[in-house]
């Protein structure tokens, strides 16, 4: 008799932003079943964000650049309580180089394969479990 053995999901990922929970590509990973989000939607409830203690923080940038800015204003903040991958609606260059200049753990967009998406939320799951150990 051989036994189903299902992927074990991710815990205490936390996606940040107010259009988020409209992105396609999280609603794809979620569906794995490798994968549980917890969403909060304005970066202005950063006490709510650290105090949720997540192993990783999604920041989701909106498509105007003056909101990316003010997401990337709380970057330095919420990487001290764990890894930041950031992900964009849009393919922009300049927010990627904007991202990992500010210390984001890893970057994707709305665009980018489900497999490598999941291999970059994989990963920062991965590095916060050992910097915890």
């Amino acid at each position: 008799m051989e036994m189903e053995v299902k992927p074990k999901r991710q815990p205490g990922i936390l996606v940040v932003g107010p259009m988020a929970r409209t992105e396609p590509i999280l609603r794809q990973l979620e569906k794995t079943g490798r994968f549980e989000f917890t969403y909060v939607l304005s970066l202005r409830k950063v006490e709510t964000i650290l105090s949720t203690k997540p192993s990783v923080v999604v920041l989701h940038l909106a498509a105007e650049r003056e909101q990316a800015d003010e997401a990337f204003s709380y970057l330095s903040l919420l990487r001290k309580q764990a890894p930041v991958v950031v992900m964009s609606s849009t393919p922009d260059m300049r927010l990627y180089l904007s991202a990992m200049t500010l210390g984001a753990f890893d970057y994707f967009t709305s665009y980018t394969p489900i497999e490598e998406a999941s291999r970059v939320l994989d990963n920062a799951v991965s590095w916060s479990r050992r910097k915890a150990a």
